[in-house]
């Protein structure tokens, strides 16, 4: 029975993981700095956590990571191939410590973005300086001037979706069905 429920988290996930990548794909719009706002990929990112914990939630942001190496590769660094495609991504498992709890999932997206902004922020510093306009003078600030507008648009949007009464009635009714089952 042990085997069946690892089975049936596996699979959530990896579905999950492969609606994160389909939601890259479908961008809403893009920043003028650089950076699209998707289809709430970072939701689909951080539900694994929420639904089972931080371990799974850990793997499938990175294996996100790992599949977007794949598909859209920029690496300037092996520091910078870490904190892009594996920290950026993996951080959405912090959802795993809010597992079940009211406004768990909120919570857990939101701090995942802030992380990710975190960690965004330090790649844009250390790796991509030279992109920053001529004269700039404190490339903190530039960094998290381009990362934060693009992740804080998309979290307000997943913030405002998550909580129509329906569509948190739906997230949680899937939590307790896949939950059950995998136990």
């Amino acid at each position: 029975m042990l085997q069946n429920s690892k089975v049936r988290i596996l699979a959530t996930c990896a579905l999950l993981l492969a609606v994160a990548l389909i939601a890259t794909e479908i961008r809403l719009f893009r920043m003028p700095q650089g950076g699209s706002v998707t289809l709430f990929r970072m939701l689909w990112l951080a539900i694994p956590g929420y639904f089972f914990g931080l371990r799974a939630g850990f793997m499938t942001g990175t294996a996100y990571g790992l599949a977007r190496l794949i598909t859209a590769t920029y690496v300037v660094h092996p520091a910078q191939f870490v904190l892009d495609y594996f920290l950026a991504f993996a951080v959405f498992g912090v959802s795993g410590f809010f597992q079940g709890q009211k406004f768990g999932l909120i919570i857990g997206v939101t701090l995942g973005t802030m992380l990710r902004i975190a960690i965004s922020t330090i790649s844009g510093v250390l790796f991509f300086v030279q992109f920053a306009p001529e004269g700039t003078r404190n490339f903190w600030i530039w960094s998290l001037g381009v990362n934060a507008p693009v992740m804080l648009t998309e979290l307000a949007m997943i913030l405002v979706f998550v909580l129509i009464p329906p569509v948190m009635g739906a997230i949680e009714s899937m939590r307790l069905k896949v939950t059950a089952a995998a136990s």
